[in-house]
């Protein structure tokens, strides 16, 4: 936890991975985006692949969210469904 005191230390800010330039989208490539790289000047920048964190290899099939949200993922009222099904 950061102390007052410790001005010195960046916040930790978790980042889709894609977004830093890794080759973690289901098609291998990335997103960066200059904007999100930017944020490491006053940022701590964690990069982060829900999916590969998922154990779901690079490449894959194209994914996306039913209906709702990542939320509505976790909580079973949303799923995610490949392209091929």
């Amino acid at each position: 936890m950061q102390r007052a005191e410790d001005k010195h230390v960046k916040e930790v800010v978790l980042v889709s991975a894609c977004l830093l330039g890794l080759p973690t989208r289901h098609d291998g490539a990335d997103r960066r985006r200059e904007e999100v790289v930017r944020m490491s000047a006053r940022c701590l920048l964690v990069p982060f692949c829900p999916e590969q964190a998922g154990g779901l290899p690079t490449p894959r099939d194209a994914a996306e969210i039913t209906t709702g949200d990542g939320r509505d993922v976790l909580d079973g009222s949303a799923r995610v469904v490949s392209m091929a099904g």
